[in-house]
């Protein structure tokens, strides 16, 4: 039977660290959004129609788990000096200030994840890779294969993919691009951001391939994990920027590339120029830290099954489902695949 995670949204517990210069006065309002069970994204439609505010005019610094209970910032455009109740979805204001929270902006997040239908306490993992994990790539696992799509202009066969287009394509039945631009820019983004990530893990994985490792096959690609300690390197995030090096790694970037029969030009897109799909770096290994493995204690969701409660920290972008699978290697969620948003 495999280990258990995400049973209850109290069994995964984040916490985002970010540094705030909140005071008095200025623009932008920041509140601690606090969530269970909701994705980020309906959380904040929910704030946007309680404080009767435009989408666009609310920011925050990353998603966080649907199933889960969440604590995070965000800021909102002259939003109201106001605390607000929604039961699952509260905000707490916290002052005001003059830079809105922007993707990126937070340091990292703590995590309290309780792993049920265990037997065995676990051990620390060598090592952690830095894989982008399920909730990257969407309930259906598949974001990154609409995201492909439409990097490579194929708009018709990625809003196939995207039930939220068929609205939209019922008014304007050949107007795939229109359908795509319907939805909020944020959640588009989702889809090539995805097929960015998608890339990212097979190169990390393939490189991994070449020192004793155990793997872990899933809808979203195979995930190689070491068994022994290896150097952190950085890993090409493919876009139209990048400069893939003449390395162990670059030859695996394009190897990866070609496979793919992707270019990194495909990545500057003429349709979408709001995607920004410039490509970067990427450290091989999380890191990992204030690792703290709880005691074996009885599961009463799996009668005669134990659980065991695990904290540490993570930096942002990092995902706390990979530490979980490098620690427990058949970890599940609500007993099949790790859930996504």
């Amino acid at each position: 039977m495999p280990a258990v995670i995400k049973s209850v949204p109290e069994d995964f517990v984040v916490k985002e660290r970010i540094l705030l210069d909140a005071g008095s006065s200025g623009p932008y309002s920041y509140y601690m959004l606090r969530k269970r069970g909701y994705s980020t994204q309906k959380a904040v439609e929910s704030v946007a129609r309680a404080f009767r505010k435009k989408l666009k005019y609310i920011n925050f610094a990353g998603n966080k788990d649907k199933y889960a209970v969440t604590e995070q910032h965000i800021s909102i455009l002259h939003g109201p000096a106001r605390d607000l109740d929604l039961g699952d979805i509260k905000l707490t204001f916290l002052g005001r200030g003059r830079e809105r929270i922007n993707l990126g902006s937070a340091e990292g997040n703590d995590f309290e994840i309780t792993v049920r239908n265990i037997e065995r306490r676990p051990k620390p993992p060598e090592c952690v890779p830095n894989y982008f994990d399920s909730q990257r790539f969407g309930r259906k696992e598949n974001n990154h294969i609409a995201g492909k799509l439409i990097v490579t202009g194929k708009y018709k066969e990625a809003c196939s993919l995207i039930p939220e287009t068929r609205e939209r394509l019922k008014e304007n039945p050949n107007d795939f691009v229109g359908a795509l631009r319907s939805l909020p820019k944020r959640v588009l983004r989702l889809y090539p951001h995805a097929y960015q990530s998608f890339l990212w893990n097979s190169v990390a994985s393939e490189y991994i391939a070449g020192f004793r490792h155990w793997s872990l096959e899933l809808p979203f690609g195979t995930l190689r994990f070491p068994e022994e300690r290896i150097a952190s390197i950085s890993v090409p995030v493919p876009g139209y920027t990048t400069t893939i090096p003449d390395s162990v790694i670059g030859n695996i970037s394009r190897k990866v590339l070609s496979e793919e029969r992707i270019s990194l030009n495909d990545f500057r897109q003429k349709t979408f120029p709001e995607f920004d799909l410039r490509g970067g770096e990427r450290s091989l290994l999380a890191s990992v830290s204030n690792l703290a493995i709880g005691r074996l204690e009885e599961d009463e969701l799996n009668p005669g099954m134990k659980k065991c409660r695990i904290s540490f920290s993570l930096g942002s972008g990092s995902y706390a489902t990979v530490v979980i699978r490098a620690m427990f290697r058949d970890a599940a969620s609500g007993g099949s695949a790790l859930h996504g948003e």
